[in-house]
């Protein structure tokens, strides 16, 4: 019977870098070094493989519909389902509607059996753990009997607790993962280099009008723009705003940084620089304009810069994307530096313990090192071929892996796992690998931890108050960059909201948050 427990909403959220608490072993370091061309894909051995002595394991699951999932008849599904003893029967719902759909079964309790979140921070997830609807994994996650579990890196395991316990297996990641994708022809044509700073930036747009004035030189929504350039413009998005007495730290969205970055964008769309109807500009339409050869701007995983680029030449024939991993103003410095996880799976709290137990076998079994490859791109031979170290996608693989293919299981973590491309060659990946390496250069220059701080740290009463204000808050930032509002308008809107005792309360409790991250000693590794 489901639960039907009243939402709670007064708990304080903690998140703690502690290990996990109990007689449970703590995560044993694996080296995120470890690179996709040591990954070489095999069969399970006898010890892995089902041994037919018990029912499969059916798991009902919701997950997020990036790209055409896998084929339920296919080979590989096949494969999966007959070698782990399992049947997974998953919801699939397109990434523009997830959240809805997400927020609405989190509200209520009625959940699959596993429930992928992008998020551990949000006001739904938050309230759905409050109340009960989420099962805790902290007294399970023994590292000792589920080593590759244990192997997934700490960082992951810790950035993404929620009330200082572990609720999801998170989606592991090293700190290479996005950029802000730009033509590159467009630069070449206007003499540029890839901008590095918003003066450049803006320069780039201005320039990619007068070469072609029916595009759109930035077709993105507030939210994405604003967590990628956000940082240049003072602290907020990246490095904490305190209280006048330093007992809080303020919610980017109410600091002048975030003010000053509105602001830019709204001299972008005085110019006609910005999607005059930016709202819509989600990551679908985004692409769409994107791959037309109509927009100049996309916020997207690093591995698809092949992707898009043969796309894109499909209407502009020289037309090719080079990634930007920040830009900087006197203020700040941002980065595309990565918190080790992106979401994770959660499990229904009404999921028995012992189905639990096979849940975790299921998914030790997916995170073992050696199996990232099969779980990334298929069966060896069927979907791919290893090319000069690197695994290359067969015609077969083409078809069905996108990166919906792996969204059911839990993988090891590798430091290049949002680098390659299996689309690429070798050479093209290796030149992506070293692009990449920027992110350390600018992640030094933060002087900071060079997280999104907001997508660690959190506070419930935040939550609480942004559950019920996100759309008027949110409409009045849309009003204030097409000239409806002044600057002075929504800084004196901040400051309102920041006077609020639950805002102050929730500055509190960000604080607390961030203390037990250990956020203010972080060292970039070495």
């Amino acid at each position: 019977m489901k639960k039907r427990i009243a939402l709670l909403l007064t708990m304080t959220m903690i998140l703690g870098l502690c290990a996990c608490g109990g007689k449970t072993a703590a995560p044993k370091e694996s080296s995120q070094e470890t690179k996709t061309e040591a990954k070489t894909a095999k069969a399970p051995d006898n010890g892995n493989a089902s041994e037919g002595t018990e029912e499969p394991l059916e798991l009902t699951m919701l997950m997020i519909q990036y790209n055409q999932p896998p084929s339920e008849t296919g080979e590989f599904w096949t494969w999966m389902e007959s070698t782990y003893n399992v049947d997974l029967k998953i919801e699939w719902v397109a990434e523009s509607s997830y959240n809805d759909r997400l927020a609405l079964l989190l509200s209520t309790g009625d959940l699959p059996d596993i429930i992928q979140l992008p998020s551990t921070t949000s006001a739904p997830v938050v309230n759905a753990v409050n109340a009960g609807f989420l099962k805790e994994l902290t007294p399970f996650l023994d590292f000792d009997k589920y080593e590759n579990l244990g192997k997934i890196s700490s960082a992951a395991w810790n950035n993404s607790k929620i009330n200082g316990k572990n609720y999801v297996f998170p989606r592991s990641r090293g700190q290479y993962n996005t950029c802000l994708f730009l033509r590159g022809d467009l630069l070449d044509k206007m003499g540029m280099e890839v901008p590095s700073t918003v003066d450049e930036m803006t320069e780039y747009f201005r320039g990619i009008k007068q070469l072609q004035s029916d595009m759109i030189p930035l077709p993105m929504e507030v939210n994405t723009i604003v967590d990628f350039a956000g940082g240049a413009f003072g602290p907020g998005v990246v490095l904490p705003v305190y209280t006048e007495d330093g007992s809080g730290i303020i919610n980017f969205r109410l600091t002048d940084g975030f003010a000053d970055c509105i602001e830019w964008l709204s001299q972008l769309y005085a110019e006609g620089l910005y999607a005059e109807e930016f709202a819509l500009y989600k990551t679908d339409r985004n692409e769409e304009v994107i791959l037309a050869g109509k927009g100049g701007a996309r916020h997207q995983n690093l591995w698809h810069r092949y992707r898009l680029s043969t796309e894109l030449q499909k209407a502009v024939p020289d037309g090719y994307f080079v990634p930007c991993f920040g830009l900087s103003t006197e203020k700040g410095q941002t980065v595309e530096y990565d918190s080790g996880f992106y979401g994770g799976h959660a499990v229904s709290a009404d999921v028995s313990d012992e189905k639990l137990l096979r849940i975790m076998d299921f998914f030790n079994k997916t995170a073992d090192p050696e199996m990232y490859n099969t779980f990334t791109y298929g069966l060896e031979g069927s979907y791919w071929t290893m090319e000069d170290g690197f695994p290359k996608l067969t015609e077969l693989g083409n078809k069905e892996v996108t990166n919906s293919f792996y969204g059911p299981y839990v993988r090891s973590t590798s430091l290049y796992d949002k680098v390659d491309s299996p689309l690429a060659d070798a050479e093209y990946n290796r030149e992506t690998r070293e692009m990449a390496k920027q992110v350390d250069e600018l992640a030094a220059k933060v002087g900071g931890a060079p997280f999104r701080l907001f997508n660690i740290i959190a506070s419930d009463s935040w939550s609480q108050w942004w559950a019920v204000n996100e759309g008027d808050f949110n409409g009045f930032v849309a009003d204030t960059i097409t000239g409806k509002h002044t600057i002075e308008e929504l800084k004196k809107y901040q400051a309102d909201i920041l006077a609020m005792d639950q805002i102050q309360a929730s500055c509190r409790e960000y604080k607390e948050s961030y203390d037990s991250f250990g956020l203010a000693d972080w060292k970039l590794p070495e």
